[in-house]
């Protein structure tokens, strides 16, 4: 079993450092990517592992500018997976994420449980963008999730990418 875990950002500073670092500490086995926006900032020279991601790229995936790159959690997911698609298991996790945990537990545990996604629910009963998934998953109820850290398996990325461009 092989995952990838993504620190997602869109800058850069001495307090998104510290969190990288904080965030790669809860990495064991897994091969950690810095996935930055460069839409409008470049990441440092001296930072490695760096997938450049921009909202050009969106229409090159065949994806469509709909409430924001930035705003469309598994936009930048889908990218990511599309870059580096040669792992089971995917973790997403934005700069300003606190990992209190070990990512390999959760990990380990979506591989013996066949869990295919994770993300934080939302139980309000209007959500602002339930009108910009509608037309992708119209015949299935659309579960409200925030994914400022998400966890997905490959078969997870690669339904959710079919599902943008239908």
């Amino acid at each position: 079993m092989k995952y990838a875990a993504f620190f997602k950002t869109h800058k850069w500073d001495d307090l998104i450092e510290r969190q990288y670092f904080r965030f790669k500490e809860s990495i064991v086995t897994g091969d950690v990517f810095i996935l930055y926006d460069i839409t409008s900032s470049n990441p440092p020279d001296y930072l490695e592992n760096v997938i450049a991601i921009n909202s050009n790229e969106i229409e090159e995936f065949g994806l469509v500018e709909r409430g924001g790159f930035w705003y469309n959690g598994d936009y930048g997911a889908i990218i990511g997976f599309l870059k580096k698609a040669d792992y089971d298991f995917y973790v997403f996790s934005e700069y300003d994420v606190g990992v209190f945990n070990s990512i390999e537990n959760i990990i380990e545990r979506m591989n013996e449980e066949e869990i295919d996604i994770i993300g934080e629910s939302i139980n309000d009963e209007f959500w602002i963008h339930t009108g910009q998934a509608q037309p992708y998953y119209p015949e299935i109820k659309i579960e409200k999730s925030l994914f400022c850290i998400g966890f997905y398996s490959r078969a997870a990325l690669a339904c959710l990418y079919r599902r943008r461009l239908l």
